[in-house]
């Protein structure tokens, strides 16, 4: 392999920081996402694989005596590798740079993902492979690649939790270090903390009762707050979804700017909208994707594609999740809606941003098709309109199952808060 994608000499320091001190090297390794695949030459994974295989057998003494054991090396290829670990122990220069190299490793490994992804996506496209495949197969493999140099020891010590904990209690008690963006409805502010990054909501009801209007009220929350949204409606126009955030931030009524039920503009109702468009185009942070033929991975590859042309993304709205198709065939639906609920989750993480949408409830009250969907939520959201009541089903990291007064105000595309 050419040295443009490997570092030897980082690779060659921690195996013999491994053979000095195996006992707590290769756990400080294995934390940091070290793995055979991040040595290559075929020496190095072996040594690597048999260190491994020793310390989970229990048998942390033969590491370190690694190059005398036969029954270890083998008696064919013995000599040869022996003669690799005196040398990497001899060039050992102790413990001190272990976590640069580790870096230094990860990186040349993340460049051979990346390499290999990008290979893999050319020999598809000459085969004929359909071109949303190509990207969506390859956003994945992109994205495991960013993950490796992401990549960190998967447990906390005791130090570091306490540490996180008394930053959570100092953030919760100082408005100004909240990280929760206001939904613009107190109430379920008042009991969530607002919509925090990385989170999943989830608006369920049944049909034709306010789903896409309160994920709308919360988008024109955030829009208020200058903050970019990205929206995916498969059943609504774009213009029709702006109409409705113009209604909700404008205080114009939907009726009028439809022309439905006799009403007309007004001089203010046209004052207003020429204010509110000329301040939405100011603002330029709302984009609408209204495909409706829109995949789960092409939702994911559009959303990169968004942020690599730099724009910001601070909510994702998709109206709803039932609509949404994946690649592929064999699976049933009820996996189908699985795999869209968790890919809505991971398109949450990838971008530090919530993720708002809606599901329909069938007729027991149960979310339709999968329930992973209230799984995978982090806040679920019941709107129940014939007792003008919100419930707060599920709140991962608060109360749940209360109920809040809020009435559909249709006119205005927003809920109200009474007493």
């Amino acid at each position: 392999m050419s040295n443009t994608y490997t570092n030897i000499l980082s690779e060659e320091y921690l195996l013999g920081a491994l053979l000095l001190d195996p006992e707590s090297v290769i756990m400080t390794l294995r934390g940091d996402g070290i793995d055979q695949a991040s040595f290559t030459t075929k020496d190095n994974q072996r040594i690597w694989t048999m260190a491994n295989r020793l310390y989970d057998d229990g048998r942390i003494h033969s590491i370190e005596v690694m190059d005398i054991e036969p029954d270890v090396l083998g008696s064919h290829e013995g000599k040869e590798l022996a003669a690799t670990i005196w040398r990497l122990r001899d060039k050992c220069l102790g413990l001190s740079h272990v976590k640069q190299h580790i870096e230094t490793v990860k990186a040349y490994k993340a460049t051979r993902m990346t390499r290999e992804a990008s290979s893999a996506a050319i020999a598809s496209i000459e085969q004929g492979a359909e071109a949303e495949t190509v990207i969506a197969g390859l956003q994945d493999k992109l994205n495991d690649a960013l993950l490796q140099l992401k990549s960190s020891k998967p447990w906390k010590t005791t130090e570091e939790i306490t540490e996180e904990m008394v930053g959570i209690i100092e953030t919760a008690n100082r408005p100004e270090l909240q990280t929760g963006v206001s939904s613009g409805i107190h109430s379920i502010d008042h009991h969530t903390g607002g919509l925090d990054k990385e989170q999943l909501w989830v608006v369920a009801a049944p049909s034709s009762c306010g789903k896409t209007m309160l994920m709308m009220q919360v988008a024109q929350s955030f829009l208020n707050q200058g903050k970019s949204v990205l929206a995916y409606s498969f059943e609504t126009s774009a213009g029709k979804l702006g109409i409705r955030s113009l209604a909700n931030g404008m205080n114009i009524r939907g009726n009028a700017l439809l022309a439905r039920q006799g009403e007309k503009l007004t001089k203010s109702d046209i004052g207003r909208i020429r204010t509110g468009i000329s301040e939405m185009n100011q603002a330029n942070n709302l984009t609408i994707c209204d495909n409706y033929d829109l995949t789960l991975d092409s939702m994911m590859a559009s959303a990169a594609q968004r942020k690599k042309l730099g724009f910001d993304i601070d909510l994702i709205v998709v109206d709803y999740i039932q609509l949404v198709s994946v690649l592929g065939q064999g699976k049933s639906r009820e996996q189908e809606v699985a795999e869209i609920s968790r890919g809505l989750k991971k398109m949450a993480k990838q971008h530090g941003c919530p993720v708002i949408t809606a599901s329909q409830l069938n007729e027991e009250g149960k979310t339709r098709e999968s329930r992973a969907i209230v799984n995978d939520s982090d806040v679920m959201l019941n709107i129940n309109p014939a007792e003008e009541k919100v419930e707060i089903f599920k709140n991962r990291e608060g109360e749940r199952g209360v109920a809040l007064n809020l009435r559909m105000n249709g006119q205005y595309q927003r809920f109200e808060e009474y007493n």
